[in-house]
């Protein structure tokens, strides 16, 4: 089932922006504008976010935030250091451990 809908008082402006994108999307000015409500119905509202993310419940870490980045930021740290090794290294030459790479 569909029902109609019909939009007053559009704004010049907008209306010219509405009909240039529906242009050049190879489509009528109701279809466009239909696409866009389809969309804009689909995703949530920011309302409908904060409701569910306020129904979760509460998680307590036994580590501080500034823990984790640190964690974070090191080991991206160590790959970056381990990446630039092996791209400095030559071919089957050991690496910085000890470990022989094939």
């Amino acid at each position: 089932m569909t029902t109609s809908l019909q939009v007053r008082d559009v704004p010049d402006d907008v209306s010219r922006v509405l009909k240039a994108r529906a242009a050049r999307a190879g489509k009528s000015l109701s279809e466009y504008v239909l696409g866009e409500l389809v969309e804009m119905a689909r995703r949530p509202t920011l309302a409908d976010v904060l409701d569910e993310l306020e129904s979760r419940p509460v998680t307590r870490l036994n580590v501080s935030a500034a823990d984790l980045i640190r964690a974070g930021r090191d080991e991206r740290d160590r790959r970056i250091a381990e990446a630039l090794d092996r791209a400095d290294r030559p071919a089957g030459a050991p690496t910085a451990n000890g470990d022989d790479v094939l």
